[in-house]
């Protein structure tokens, strides 16, 4: 605590941090999942003609 009172940190078990952290993870990949839906579908041949521009960008 600081010396207001106010909380500033807290210590948890390892095993409920895993579970946070499992969940965080879960959240941001369900983000990214419904962000993905409403992404352009690519064809086989578009798709490695865009990955070969991203590696000649670089």
């Amino acid at each position: 605590m600081s010396e207001s009172g106010e909380v500033t940190a807290v210590i948890i078990d390892i095993d409920t941090f895993k579970k946070i952290e499992a969940i965080i993870e879960d959240y941001g990949l369900l983000h990214f999942m419904q962000e993905a839906e409403s992404s352009e579908v690519l064809e086989r041949n578009e798709a490695l003609q865009y990955l070969q521009s991203l590696e000649g960008s670089s």
